[in-house]
């Protein structure tokens, strides 16, 4: 499995969180849009807001875990609405996020597909690009990639002399007895 399952759950736990689109609704008219991708913030359209954009700028910690490769993988939301009144805007700013923040952690684990989540640090632009408000938020998601087990099987058994998935359950190596006998 990939974290391209994560991140595809994550997005759609966001877009369809009630709460979160009937404020969007009810704000500014409009449902939010969530997508999987970069986009610089000149690309966006005062018409495409809301908007949320979901990246995965860093992946630490690998460590390896039996089946299994655990990791700790940094998402990163870039939300943002358009507001032409200046004084509701920070208003509009706190409760955005707050919502959003509430529909990442009704289930942090977007349908068992992740081991956890924290939710970091949000920063929001201060209303310094008026009438466009945007906040950045950081997520830890803690992710075990497993291994494909078929892959496994296909490397247990491509070598005919070596007896590495046997019935009698002894393994039985036969490169190294060819070793032997050669010397």
């Amino acid at each position: 499995m990939s974290f391209i399952s994560v991140l595809n759950n994550l997005k759609i736990q966001i877009e369809t969180n009630e709460n979160l689109q009937a404020f969007c609704k009810s704000q500014w008219n409009k449902t939010l849009e969530c997508k999987i991708a970069f986009r610089q913030r000149r690309e966006i359209n005062s018409k495409d807001l809301p908007i949320l954009l979901i990246t995965r700028p860093r992946v630490s910690g690998k460590v390896d875990a039996g089946q299994g490769r655990i990791s700790k993988q940094r998402v990163r939301l870039y939300f943002g609405f358009y507001q032409k009144n200046a004084d509701r805007g920070v208003l509009e700013q706190v409760q955005f996020e707050e919502l959003i923040d509430a529909a990442i952690i009704k289930d942090t684990s977007f349908g068992d597909v992740a081991e956890g989540t924290d939710v970091l640090d949000s920063v929001s632009d201060e209303g310094v690009m008026h009438p466009s408000y945007f906040t950045v938020m950081d997520l830890d998601i803690k992710y075990c990639a497993s291994v494909d087990e078929s892959d496994l099987d296909s490397f247990i058994t491509f070598y005919e002399e070596m007896d590495m998935a046997p019935q009698d359950e002894q393994i039985d190596i036969k490169v190294f007895e060819t070793l032997d006998q050669e010397e």
